[in-house]
């Protein structure tokens, strides 16, 4: 193998690492907005039945 097709190797294998880590990353990402995203739907789901429970049903 010449040392330039080893060079070019190199590089396209820390390329590539580099673009997993990026997707990776991205992928965290999008977990902790999905998260984020997932408890404050939580947080009004049970609001919202606090104050279903406390107002009178048969009353209007």
């Amino acid at each position: 193998m010449k040392l330039s097709q080893l060079l070019l190797a190199i590089g396209v294998v820390i390329i590539a690492f580099w673009v997993l880590g990026f997707l990776l990353k991205l992928a965290g990402w999008l977990i902790e907005i999905a998260l984020i995203v997932g408890v404050i739907l939580v947080i009004v789901a049970l609001v919202n039945r606090y104050y279903e429970q406390r107002s009178p049903k048969g009353k209007k």
